[in-house]
């Protein structure tokens, strides 16, 4: 049986939990987020959202992908309007898990069941990041 691969720029993420943190007496607060990939296969990812100055200049953030484990490390950097706009959405009560979606500046190859198709540690840029916020 083969498998048929695809390319996607996009990863979704089912959010299951996310903590308010602030590190230091001096510290921003940070929007920890996190969940189990939709599009990949047994994979989860933690998103860092934080409103400090850009990490990159040819995107929002960064994405690393281990090829040893099935996790994922997200970091992006928003506005501060945003950041005050998901930090009060996250404080109601959701009937549903809200979903994080990166649009990456890389292609990745994702076969049909899922499976991400990677041979060493990867980081990408993330160049978007929407927001799916169930109201009922």
């Amino acid at each position: 049986m083969t498998n048929d691969w695809g390319q996607t720029q996009g990863i979704r993420m089912s959010a299951q939990s996310v903590e308010l943190q602030m590190i230091g007496h001096h510290g921003s607060p940070e929007l920890f987020v996190t969940g189990s990939l939709m599009n990949i296969a047994r994979g989860s990812c933690t998103l860092r959202l934080k409103t400090s100055a850009p990490s990159r200049p040819s995107g929002i953030g960064h994405l690393k992908i281990e090829a040893m484990r099935p996790v994922m490390q997200a970091e992006v950097t928003v506005s501060q309007s945003q950041f005050e706009y998901l930090l009060q959405t996250f404080q109601g009560s959701l009937p549903r898990p809200a979903t994080a979606i990166f649009k990456l500046k890389e292609e990745l190859s994702v076969s049909v069941a899922g499976d991400l198709s990677i041979e060493h540690d990867m980081s990408c840029t993330i160049t978007d990041i929407s927001w799916v916020m169930p109201l009922r």
